[in-house]
C-alpha cells in the first residue's frame, strides 16, 4: 500500500514537473513594467519579497528592486513556425502553425499585411483564418496576443481576385460582423481541455490489500464490488484544476470463505460493506490533442464506514458493528476524450476505527477495532456540464 501511494506521489510530481516544461515551451513569459517606462522580458526565477525579483532574460540576469516595480505580468509570445497555402484568394482559409495558447485570448488578433483577418478556428498548434480583402503581391502575417506579436518568416502572397471582389468581400465581412452580438465569443474555436465540469462515474470496487484478504488477522473477508459517484472539477490555470468528489461503494462479507473451515456457522443479515467518502484533491491535466488528455490528482477526504453484523446461533455469538467516521487519502489517474467522456482508475484509503459489541451467552463486552480499508475503483465518467 505504501509502495502504491509513493508511485502515486512520484506520477504527479513528475506530471507536475512535465506540465511545466510544455508551458515553459509554448511561450509564456514574465513582463515586468518598471515606472522610469522600461520593459523587461524574460523568466522570474525568484522573487524575496518587498526586496528584489531575478529575471532571466536573453541578456542575462538582472536583479530588479520591488520599488521600480510598477506591474508584473504573464504573457504568452506567440510564435509562428509556417503557413499553409503560402499562397491564395482573398475569402481563403489559411492555417497558420505555430505555437500559441490552449485557448483563444480576449486581446488576439491576425493579421496579413495589417489587414485583420476573421479568425475561423484556434488551437494551441494552429489558426484558420479567412484571408482578407487586400491588394495583390506579398504580406507579412502576425499573430498578436495582448502585447506580444509572433510573425511568419515567410510572407503570404495574394494569388487574385479583382479589385471589384475584394470591394465586395469586405462588404460581407462587414454585414457578418454587424450581426454578431458577441464576436468574440462566436470567434473562438474549441479550446482544448476545459478542465472544469460535472463527472458522473461507475466503477467496479476491487477490495484491495488486507480488506480483500481471507487469511491474517487484519483480513476483511471483502468481494470485490460496485461503486458510484460524481466529481466537480474547477479549473485554477492551464492545466491545473481543483477535484472535489463523492463517491460510495458496496462490498458483499466473503462468507464463504469466513466459514470454510466451519460450514455455515457465521450468518449475516446484511452481509455488505457500506462506504462513503468525500474528497478534495488537485489535480494536473497532460495535454495529448486540444480534446485529448491525461489527467492525475492527489485527494484527501472523509469516509463514513459500515461494516456488517455477524452472528453464530450454534454457539449464541453475535458481533455487532457501528458505523464509523475516519479520513483518508488517495488518487486518480486517466484519461479525457472529447471533453465528455473519461475511464481511468480512483484508489482511496482509510482505516475506520469500529466499536465492535460482542456477546456470547448471557456475557457481553465491547471494544475497538480498526479496519485498513483500501478501495481500488476502475472507473468510466460523463461529463454533464
Amino acid at each position: 500500500m505504501t509502495l502504491i501511494v509513493r508511485s502515486a506521489a512520484v506520477l504527479l510530481f513528475l506530471t507536475l514537473l512535465f506540465t511545466a516544461g510544455l508551458s515553459a515551451q509554448n511561450g509564456e513569459v514574465d513582463i515586468i513594467y518598471l515606472k522610469n517606462g522600461k520593459t523587461v522580458v524574460g523568466t522570474i526565477v525568484e522573487k524575496i519579497e518587498g526586496k528584489t525579483v531575478v529575471i532571466e532574460t536573453k541578456e542575462g540576469t538582472e536583479l530588479i528592486d520591488y520599488a521600480d516595480i510598477k506591474e508584473m505580468v504573464k504573457e504568452f509570445v506567440p510564435s509562428v513556425s509556417g503557413l499553409a497555402p503560402m499562397n491564395a484568394n482573398a475569402g481563403a482559409s489559411v492555417v497558420i502553425y505555430g505555437s500559441f495558447p490552449a485557448s483563444r485570448p480576449a486581446k488576439s488578433s491576425v493579421t496579413f499585411g495589417g489587414v485583420e483577418a476573421t479568425i475561423t478556428q484556434w488551437r494551441k498548434d494552429k489558426i484558420t483564418v479567412t484571408v482578407p480583402a487586400l491588394g495583390s503581391g506579398q504580406h507579412e502575417v502576425v499573430v498578436t496576443i495582448g502585447g506580444q506579436q509572433g510573425a511568419a518568416e515567410d510572407r503570404f502572397t495574394l494569388s487574385g481576385g479583382s479589385t471589384q471582389q475584394q470591394q465586395m468581400l469586405q462588404q460581407r465581412n462587414r454585414k457578418m460582423e454587424e450581426k454578431q452580438s458577441e464576436p468574440v465569443q462566436e470567434e473562438f474555436a474549441p479550446s482544448g481541455n476545459q478542465l472544469d465540469g460535472f463527472w458522473f462515474n461507475v466503477s467496479m470496487a476491487k477490495a484491495a490489500g488486507v480488506f480483500g484478504a481471507v487469511e491474517g488477522d487484519e483480513a476483511g473477508f471483502a468481494k470485490n464490488g460496485y461503486s458510484y459517484g460524481f466529481e466537480v472539477r474547477a479549473k485554477v490555470e492551464e492545466n491545473l484544476f481543483v477535484p472535489v468528489g463523492f463517491q460510495f461503494a458496496t462490498n458483499e462479507l466473503n462468507l464463504d470463505e469466513l466459514n470454510k473451515n466451519n460450514p455455515g456457522a457465521f450468518t449475516s443479515d446484511d452481509e455488505t460493506y457500506l462506504h462513503m467518502w468525500i474528497t478534495l484533491g488537485l489535480g494536473v491535466a497532460l495535454n495529448f490533442s486540444p480534446e485529448t488528455y491525461l489527467f492525475a490528482s492527489a485527494d484527501a477526504g472523509l469516509m463514513v464506514a459500515h461494516r456488517p453484523d455477524l452472528e453464530a446461533k450454534i454457539i449464541d455469538f453475535k458481533v455487532e458493528s457501528a458505523d464509523a467516521f475516519t479520513g483518508g487519502y488517495g488518487y486518480s489517474v486517466g484519461l479525457v476524450a472529447g471533453n465528455s467522456f473519461s475511464f481511468g482508475m480512483k484508489y482511496f484509503t482509510a482505516t475506520p476505527t469500529y466499536t465492535i459489541s460482542s456477546s456470547i451467552g448471557g456475557n457481553s463486552a465491547e471494544e475497538e477495532l480498526d479496519q485498513k480499508t483500501n478501495l481500488m475503483l476502475l472507473f468510466v465518467a460523463i461529463n454533464f456540464d
